[in-house]
């Protein structure tokens, strides 16, 4: 899938340097659970699905980085809000193709999930 403008504001690389910034504001979100200006941009990428825009750009790498920021502050997060918009960026049921590279993050946490589980019993 193509996402096309007539008028592209931005070239492709500067998009690519754009969700890099994106990005590097949610590691934040550990600092800070509530910080306005983090999830206010956690909240945009995900009601205009920028992660479809990032697949375009084949930003794979930086959607993968941004996946295991998510599941390393998840459990440091109370606000609904925030995670709703987590699932929300993270829910891969919209796209036709999904490679192992950005499976991979999700993969491993539900493999330590198994693990914390199996200790247990």
């Amino acid at each position: 899938m193509r996402i096309t403008t007539l008028d592209a504001p931005y070239d492709d690389e500067q998009m690519k340097e754009i969700f890099q910034l994106i990005v590097a504001t949610f590691e934040n979100l550990s600092i800070c659970l509530m910080c306005t200006i983090e999830v206010s941009i956690l909240d945009i990428v995900a009601k205009v699905q920028s992660c479809l825009v990032m697949l375009d750009l084949e930003c794979d790498a930086l959607i993968v980085e941004m996946f295991q920021i998510f599941f390393q502050i998840i459990r440091s997060i109370y606000s609904l809000v925030v995670f709703l918009a987590m699932e929300t960026i993270m829910s891969l049921n919209k796209y036709k193709e999904i490679s192992l590279i950005l499976l991979s993050p999700l993969l491993a946490s539900v493999r330590k999930e198994i693990q914390k589980v199996s200790t247990f019993l």
